[in-house]
């Protein structure tokens, strides 16, 4: 029973050369293609995450300086007696 398509084994000379170079090209291409991908898209998701803090400033400023909560009490000095 024969295989349905020739593979690399299959070809001899100048053609298993080419098919060779072809293939190691077109890995090459995939491994850049994968990783300066996934490097872009890191640096997308950096650049959203701080685009929406600076977004975001005043209310997080608001959020992070609450006024207290409640009844404030004004505390005096007490006076230095010098005996």
């Amino acid at each position: 029973m024969q295989p349905a398509s020739p593979g690399l084994a299959d070809l001899a000379g100048p053609a298993a050369s080419r098919a060779n170079r072809i293939q190691t090209w077109r890995r090459l291409w995939l491994d850049v293609h994968l990783y300066l991908g996934l490097f872009v898209g890191a640096l997308l998701v950096v650049f959203g995450l701080t685009g929406s803090v600076l977004a975001f400033d005043n209310e997080f400023t608001r959020w992070i300086n609450l006024p207290p909560q409640g009844e404030v009490q004004e505390r005096r000095a007490r006076p230095v007696h010098v005996g």
